[in-house]
Formats: structure tokens, sequence, C-alpha cells
């Protein structure tokens, strides 16, 4: 409703008709789409000479009904409250008709169905990439089972040599995870161990467990690793907010910023890891697809920004004009 009021505020312009053209683009088609604009043209049929003939100044339909009365205090003839009403009353049939058909679906014209040429449509909307096995674990705001970083290689080994190669640490902590911290003598020592960061010298830390360290992106190659050993996440959206990250705020940190990331996402592309390559093995082909998407988008956003910046500039240097002139045909 809000795409239609904006299409009536522009058709209400005052400015000479025959020089006013009005396009609404729909990248998807959607159909309701189409009908809005055929039910926006009908009731401009009314409103735009309503606007001419009383010197409306406000021309959006809905910011005009909801102002108050300020819009019409200078208009006390019968004639006019009578017009309003009407305007009003046809405004009202419009939004309910857009309204009803965006609930119900809007299909066309039913008699157009044939059995032959209309086959049954299911649609399933998911959230994101909830359809398989959630979102990728990318950027802030994420919580990660510790079991996922760690069961796995515990599971594998097998003496304290191992133990020793894998975390750096004895025995005791690596099985506290799995069997909790309540029989465990050592943990503050243990504890101040791990705060002080050298249990990774010599050890799997940032390959094999853990976060994966090798990469400016490591909450990216650590969430497609999780998920090629089967692990799911769940997109969590509750209603009071929880930690909100920050952005950048000015133009040198968010230049650093995108390159950082880009170059990181980038770099696992075209490594070993790449998801169409190390992926399809161990996920679906799907999830795989979606993490080569993000995975190789600074590559496509490049090129296409690249393109952005030098063919305008260089049309408008050469005399080429890149669109059609209001009086050239199509």
């Amino acid at each position: 409703m809000e795409v239609m009021n904006t299409v009536l505020s522009a058709m209400s312009l005052d400015y000479p008709a025959e020089k006013l053209h009005v396009c609404l683009s729909d990248d998807g088609g959607a159909a309701i789409t189409l009908h809005g604009m055929r039910e926006a043209w009908k009731f401009a049929r009314w409103w735009l000479p309503f606007c001419s003939r009383y010197g409306i100044k406000t021309r959006c339909p809905n910011a005009y009904f909801s102002g108050g009365e300020d819009e019409y205090n200078h208009h006390k003839s019968t004639q006019f409250i009578a017009d309003r009403e009407k305007i009003q009353e046809e405004y009202e049939n419009l939004k309910q008709g857009i309204v009803r058909a965006r609930e119900n679906g809007f299909h066309g014209e039913r008699n157009s169905w044939k059995r032959w040429n209309h086959s049954p449509i299911i649609e399933l909307q998911w959230h994101g990439m909830d359809g398989v096995k959630g979102p990728i674990l990318s950027g802030t705001n994420f919580y990660i089972n510790r079991q996922s970083l760690f069961a796995s290689n515990i599971r594998e080994v097998r003496d304290f040599k191992e133990v020793k190669n894998s975390f750096g640490l004895d025995y005791q902590l690596p099985r506290s995870m799995r069997k909790g911290a309540d029989d465990y003598p050592s943990l503050l020592e243990d504890t101040k161990v791990l705060a002080s960061c050298k249990h990774e010298d010599d050890s799997k830390w940032g390959d094999k467990v853990g976060f994966i360290y090798n990469t400016v992106v490591e909450d990216f190659l650590t969430g497609l690793k999780l998920r090629c050993k089967g692990w799911k996440s769940v997109y969590l959206s509750p209603a009071r907010p929880q930690f909100l990250a920050t952005s950048p705020t000015n133009l040198n940190d968010l230049l650093i910023q995108n390159t950082r990331r880009s170059s990181g996402l980038l770099g696992v592309g075209i490594s070993k890891c790449c998801p169409l390559i190390y992926g399809p093995s161990r996920m679906s082909f799907h999830q795989s697809l979606c993490y080569a998407e993000c995975a190789f988008f600074p590559l496509f956003y490049c090129l296409s920004l690249c393109c952005f910046a030098t063919i305008p500039q260089l049309c408008l240097l050469s005399g080429i004009y890149l669109y059609p002139e209001v009086t050239s045909s199509l």
C-alpha cells in the first residue's frame, strides 16, 4: 500500500501532465503489484481532479486523510465536504482491495484457468537458510556449543600424548567437557593457563581445534567446517534485544573493514576449503551453494562496482546517453 501511495503522490505532482510519466519497476514481476497499479490508476481518476480543484498541497492520500483537519479548514463548502467524503470512501475501497488481494493471493482472471495450463503450485517460505540446516556463522551475535568445537576431537583422543598435541592441556580439562567440572580438582589452575593462551603453543588450536585462525574470516571458515561435520544452526530473534554489534562510523573504517572481509571470504573461496570443492562431499549441495555465494560474492560485487564507477563517467565524457530521452521512443 505504501508503494501505491508513492505512485499516487508522483502522479499528483504540480507538473505538466504531458511531461510526467510514472514507471514502477518490479524485478519479481508479482501479479499483486500489477493489480495494485491498476487499482491505483482507477483511484487516480478521482484523486487527481480533487487535488487540482481544491488546491490540495498534501498529495499523498494516506498522509492527507490521516493529517487531521488543518488541510481542509479553508474549504467549508458543502460541495467540498461531499467530494472529500466520496474520495475517502474510494480510498478505503482501494486499501481494502489491495490488502484482501495480498492476504488471499492474487492469481489473475479466474476465467482463464484451465486444468492443463494451471498446474498446482506449492510454495514453501523458509527464513533465510533455515531449510538447509540453518544460517551460516558469519559476523557477530551467535552462540556456539563448545561440544561442536571440541567434542569430536575429544572422542578421537586415545592417550595423554594425543591430548597434549591436540589441546596443549592435560587430559582432565578436555574430559571435563563431557563429564562436567564437579570432579575436576585443578580447575582453577588450568583456567589460569587457558587465560594466558600458552596452551595453544605446539597444539592444534586454530587448525583442528576451536576456531580456525589461519584466515581473517575465522567465523565463516569455522562455520563451514562445523557444517561439514554435520552440525546445525538455528536462527533466533528474541523480542528483547540481546547483544548489539557496532558498525563503522566513518568512510576509512568502512573501507578497511570491507576490504578485510572481502579478501578473507575470497581467500576461502580459492583455497582448499572452497565450498564448491570441500563442501559437496561433506554436506548437501544446497548448503555448498549458500557458502559459495558468500565466498565469491566479493568477486562479483567488485566487478559490478568497477563497471558502475567507470562506465557512466566514460559515457558522460564521450557524450553517450545511457538512458533514452523523454521525447525519444523506446
